[in-house]
């Protein structure tokens, strides 16, 4: 995860400032995750619409565009 990082900030993101965001499911909802793993291809999809259309509105910027770089992670000692 950390590398990953790294490679983004090194070779792919521009020098401007950033913003992380999580998206996390509460517990009952991820047993349809585990499941059906197109799901996360469709919740990944809604993220970045309701994100975009979100910060067009906050920034008043109809036509603004969004750069996003998303992981899933499903498992590891940062999953609570």
């Amino acid at each position: 995860m950390l590398l990953f990082g790294e490679f983004i900030t090194g070779t792919i993101a521009f020098p401007v400032p950033h913003r992380q965001y999580v998206f996390s499911l509460p517990i009952m909802l991820r047993v349809y995750f585990r499941n059906n793993r197109q799901l996360l291809k469709k919740l990944c999809r809604i993220a970045n619409e309701c994100l975009l259309e979100f910060l067009r509105r906050s920034l008043n910027r109809p036509a603004g565009q969004l750069g996003m770089v998303m992981t899933i992670h499903t498992f590891s000692e940062y999953m609570g």
